[in-house]
């Protein structure tokens, strides 16, 4: 790739870029698919060209599917992601839906995954009534605004302190927007019991900050750094008097260990 000019991207190895005089191209690998990306028609066929010198390929044309995801630029109805496959293959399809397009799913996920090893009835019950709900929702989509001006990325951290009445483990979530839509999200059980809801919320924090300075990085690789930080919106006063004077009285010691 260095051949023709690209650069690969020290967060994403798989990512190369090509930047000059304020045109670019994008190339994104997965074992032996790519989708290329370019804001100059030209240099997109150049680049192209180029690649088929070296490497056999096959030009499939302008993007429709790409890893199992449909990509598409008008309205369409996507097709149906109902799975009637046992409760395994049915978590791995809701998913990859999930990962996708669906950060709504989320939570539920995280929760029906955990008895994936050996489901109930009630768990069956559940995933069917996702499967319905993504069915019946199959032609909402993330509706990404090209032409907006606003370059700063936005993200939601939040957790329920102790919410599975089991363990007592809480869940963290958090999501980032740009371009007026959701590019992020992750709904994860922590690792650890959280003593009070101030440390629930200061992890979920953690987590969502990890993934902010990784998608700066990534901006950044690409040829598209923001402007500004990152703005993390919590709503627990705790946690972010926590992150602001960062004193560890005897509730939080633990905390920096």
């Amino acid at each position: 790739m260095k051949k023709f000019s690209f650069t690969r991207s020290d967060s994403d190895h798989a990512v190369f870029t090509y930047s000059k005089n304020g045109r670019f191209c994008i190339i994104a690998l997965y074992i032996d698919d790519l989708m290329i990306l370019s804001n100059d028609l030209p240099l997109l066929q150049k680049k192209k060209s180029q690649l088929m010198t070296s490497f056999k390929m096959k030009d499939l044309g302008e993007i429709h599917w790409f890893l199992g995801l449909e990509i598409t630029r008008l309205h369409s109805q996507p097709e149906p992601t109902v799975n009637t496959c046992k409760y395994q293959s049915c978590i791995g399809s809701v998913m990859y839906a999930m990962l996708g397009t669906h950060p709504d799913i989320g939570y539920a996920i995280t929760k029906l995954s955990q008895y994936s090893s050996n489901p109930g009835e009630e768990h069956w019950m559940a995933i069917n009534h996702l499967l319905c709900y993504l069915n019946s929702t199959k032609s909402l989509k993330l509706v990404y605004d090209g032409n907006s001006k606003d370059d700063n990325k936005s993200g939601y951290s939040d957790s329920d302190w102790a919410g599975n009445p089991r363990d007592h483990h809480s869940i963290s979530g958090f999501v980032f927007t740009m371009a007026g839509r959701a590019i992020s999200w992750s709904s994860k059980k922590q690792p650890l019991v959280a003593l009070s809801s101030t440390e629930g919320e200061y992890m979920a924090m953690t987590h969502a900050a990890k993934e902010a300075i990784w998608i700066q990085r990534f901006l950044h690789d690409i040829h598209f750094p923001l402007p500004n930080c990152t703005t993390l919106l919590v709503d627990n006063q705790g946690a972010i008097a926590l992150t602001s004077n960062p004193t560890f009285h005897m509730q939080m010691k633990h905390i920096s260990v």
